[in-house]
């Protein structure tokens, strides 16, 4: 095998070993996003700060204002 089949062979390889980790990169994500929806939780920073104090309170049953 000469040395330039060498070189497409290595170069084959790394755009496959890419293709596939952007494919499991891409599932990853989508899994991610489906748990976040699931769960209720707005993506909003301070709106999402705020309902997770609020369902704080609710789970420890304190219902103070204070």
């Amino acid at each position: 095998m000469s040395g330039i089949h060498v070189v497409y062979l290595v170069l084959a390889l790394i755009f496959a070993i890419f293709i596939t980790y952007m494919f499991v990169y891409n599932i990853q994500q989508n899994h991610r996003q489906q748990a976040l929806r699931s769960k209720g939780h707005p993506l909003g920073t301070q709106a999402g700060i705020a309902a997770a104090a609020a369902m704080d309170k609710e789970r420890s049953h304190n219902t103070d204002i204070s």
